[in-house]
């Protein structure tokens, strides 16, 4: 489904909200539509929330208190019911520090890898242009295990974010330069499994949003497979639980909330209260509830599950081109 373009202009400046619900949503819009000015105005915003003091009480950066809580919350945000409605909030968060604290005027980009699938590092958000690109990786093309002895020595050297400094790695104070070791999956030959392709190919997120009943089933589906890869596939940075300390993270998980909202779009009155799996990891016995709560270690006060199932209610107002 997209959104009239028409609305387009509008809605990224105004909303109109009646009652709970907002009837003039912003339009998110895939990255590589954007105007060449529309990248350089987000990227220098980003960087922006590096020169924000921390609002959770840390010693660094606006722009390092999400990496730091969304590793201090890893286990109770992973493979769980709530993976999607979590980070849902938590994409808002950030675009709304963006605005709020660097005057964007834009939307929440995404990246649709599903583009890319099978040629991850020539995909146009790893341009190394210093005001519109995020940079290549550290070994582009090279196979690099995600899980090698020393995995902070491939630093992003071009782009945007060209050696930018990093404070937190896992839970821990490590300090090092925004690290990608692109890692296809299978070794150095170009084979039609390289970057892990088949689990966010077309077919693959075809698959999962039109064949899943429930969103348990789709949601398991989303976190495991499409996912999961990207973040392996890029390595470096985005393979810990500190994953948000590469910007291309917001990005990528804009696209999962999109995929998510795609599939609420062919049943709304059912799909946005459809909501069940594990509350707890690995624990089947404590089942998920609407009710329950979702915290964001001082970034947002306490919020449920239930007041972001939409993305046109409960503080949300936005949609996908």
């Amino acid at each position: 489904m997209r959104w009239a373009t028409a609305a387009l202009a509008a809605a990224i400046t105004g909303k109109t909200v009646a009652g709970n619900e907002c009837t003039q949503p912003a339009v998110r819009r895939e990255w590589r539509v954007l105007a060449e000015q529309e990248k350089v105005d987000y990227i220098a915003a980003v960087k922006c929330l590096t020169t924000k003091p921390s609002k959770v009480g840390l010693a660094t950066s606006l722009y390092e208190d999400f990496p730091w809580i969304h590793s201090q919350l890893n286990s109770n945000i992973h493979f769980v019911a709530s993976f999607l409605p979590w980070h849902r909030w938590f994409v808002h968060l950030y675009e709304s520090e963006l605005r709020g604290q660097c005057n964007y005027r834009g939307t929440m980009p995404y990246w649709d890898w599903t583009q890319d699938s099978g040629a991850l590092p020539s995909a146009p958000v790893f341009l190394e242009s210093t005001t519109s690109g995020f940079g290549a990786g550290g070994l582009q093309n090279e196979f690099q295990s995600p899980t090698r002895p020393n995995p902070l020595t491939s630093c992003v050297t071009t782009g945007a974010f060209a050696n930018l400094s990093l404070t937190y790695y896992t839970t821990t104070e490590r300090t090092h330069c925004l690290n990608r070791s692109f890692n296809n999956g299978t070794g150095s030959s170009p084979t039609d499994d390289s970057w892990q392709a088949a689990l966010y190919s077309p077919a693959m997120i075809a698959n999962i949003t039109d064949k899943s009943p429930s969103f348990e089933k789709f949601w398991v589906e989303l976190e495991n497979n499409p996912h999961g890869a990207i973040h392996n596939s890029i390595g470096g940075d985005m393979v810990p639980s500190t994953s948000p300390n590469d910007p291309l993270f917001f990005l990528h998980h804009s696209q999962v909330d999109r995929l998510w909202w795609i599939w609420q779009q062919k049943d709304p009155m059912t799909r946005n209260s459809d909501y069940s799996g594990n509350k707890y990891p690995y624990d089947d016995e404590t089942p998920a509830s609407l009710a329950d709560t979702m915290t964001f270690g001082g970034l947002s006060t306490n919020i449920t599950v239930a007041d972001v199932m939409s993305t046109i209610r409960g503080g949300l107002c936005y949609g996908y081109a």
